[in-house]
């Protein structure tokens, strides 16, 4: 049977195609515009989560410091030997727990309620025997002191539970996002390209490829073997395998370099670029809620001879160490210590007054000064560190001049003999 005449489709597939990549284009750029609008009310929405998580943290920061208060009132209040005086002061507990931080659960208004009783009999103790029943009274309120620092402990813990951090993730990520944007353009424009090689290899070929076969056929030639099609498709599956397999190794390069990124690669900590970025929002929060910021530098006493004695190996064992032990001394609800510079190391804390800050610093101080680094020469040493306490302060226009402050306290810390703590 004789195939009827062909016409000429070539310039037609060609417009089709033409109009393929055109439609393509447009996907893409769409997809970018997408992609920089959900960008944009992500952040807004995190901002948003931010500021509402915040306020809960600083309720609950209140609600530990009245609680810590409260128990260490009612010991102080058996010390008192003035009857006038202790009611007085009973008056005044009585007015802050009834605050309504402290009455927002019926648990936490229970346990109020049985230490405020338990303060009453040892007042009434007090009163009808004297002095001479102080022992007896100060032991019955000792665990009623326990419960409420433990219940302070306790909202500590739901403090460090509360999506705040993940908030901060998120606006990192926003961070992130907002460099790699070009990025993400040139990844669209690469696919584009792809796509539209594909659509050429995949449809407009094989369709002028029929078109010739047809007209070889009306010629009365023969057609192509069947094999050269299930050859060229298993090199089409092949390619599709290839670009997916390389998609997914480039997504888990893109995710270490992320990571890498903001962390210091030998301690496990923050970096100065990622300790800077808290800086600034901790201090733009407190600029705009008018609440506290403390920050903590220190920095290893005579590194360098540790450095000489014991070799870059010996230095990194110290490093590892002090940061293994900062990552573990700070709590959730604070933000991450960070490694700053060779042997320096910073700690900003919201929330905290200086000397609330100093006793912070004191502590760790001791803490360090008990670690023991085991050397590669199989010798234990151990190491000091001198820090310097500073806090913002109003006519601050940001975190500059807060570290300032603190590096000058620790260069006195330094010049004063090493391994203490200095205020600015």
């Amino acid at each position: 049977m004789e195939l009827p005449p062909l016409p000429k489709r070539h310039p037609r597939l060609s417009f089709v195609t033409g109009v393929l990549v055109c439609f393509v284009l447009l996907v893409g750029g769409s997809a970018l515009w997408v992609l920089l609008g959900q960008q944009s009310k992500m952040e807004a929405e995190t901002q948003r989560l931010y500021d509402v998580d915040i306020a809960n943290a600083d309720n609950s920061v209140r609600l530990i410091r009245t609680l810590e208060r409260l128990a260490r009132e009612g010991d102080a209040i058996l010390w008192i030997d003035d009857p006038a005086e202790r009611a007085d002061r009973r008056r005044r507990m009585a007015g802050t727990a009834s605050e309504a931080t402290l009455q927002s659960s019926a648990e936490l208004r229970a346990t109020l309620a049985a230490a405020m009783a338990m303060l009453d009999k040892n007042l009434a103790e007090l009163t009808e025997q004297g002095g001479r029943s102080r022992p007896v009274v100060l032991a019955r309120w000792e665990p009623v002191m326990a419960g409420l620092l433990a219940r302070a402990e306790a909202v500590g813990a739901e403090i460090a539970s509360l999506p705040m951090e993940e908030a901060d993730v998120i606006l990192k990520g926003i961070d992130h996002t907002r460099r790699i944007i070009l990025g993400v353009a040139a990844v669209v424009a690469l696919a584009t390209a792809v796509l539209a090689a594909f659509l050429f290899l995949s449809i407009t070929r094989p369709l002028l490829r029929q078109v010739r076969l047809l007209e070889s056929a009306r010629d009365g030639a023969s057609l192509v073997p069947r094999e050269e099609y299930l050859h060229e498709m298993q090199m089409l599956n092949a390619s599709a395998v290839a670009l997916a397999r390389a998609n997914i190794e480039l997504e888990a390069v893109r995710g270490k370099l992320e990571e890498q990124a903001h962390t210091d690669e030998l301690t496990g900590l923050a970096n100065r670029r990622m300790f800077d970025f808290h800086n600034r929002r901790v201090v733009e929060h407190a600029k705009r809620y008018e609440g506290r910021v403390a920050i903590i530098l220190m920095d290893l006493d005579h590194f360098k001879k540790v450095n000489d004695q014991f070799g870059h190996e010996g230095g990194d064992v110290i490093l590892k160490t002090v940061g293994a032990y900062l990552r573990g001394a700070v709590r959730g609800a604070d933000l991450p210590a960070a490694r700053i510079g060779g042997e320096e190391f910073a700690l900003v804390l919201p929330d905290l007054s200086v000397e609330e800050a100093c006793r912070t610093a004191e502590r760790m101080r001791q803490e360090i000064a008990r670690l023991e680094c085991s050397m590669p020469s199989g010798d234990r040493i151990q190491v000091n560190v001198s820090i310097g306490v500073s806090e913002y302060l109003v006519g601050d226009a940001g975190p500059q001049q807060m570290m300032q402050r603190a590096d000058q306290a620790l260069y006195r810390a330094k010049n004063l003999g090493r391994n203490r703590v200095e205020i600015a």
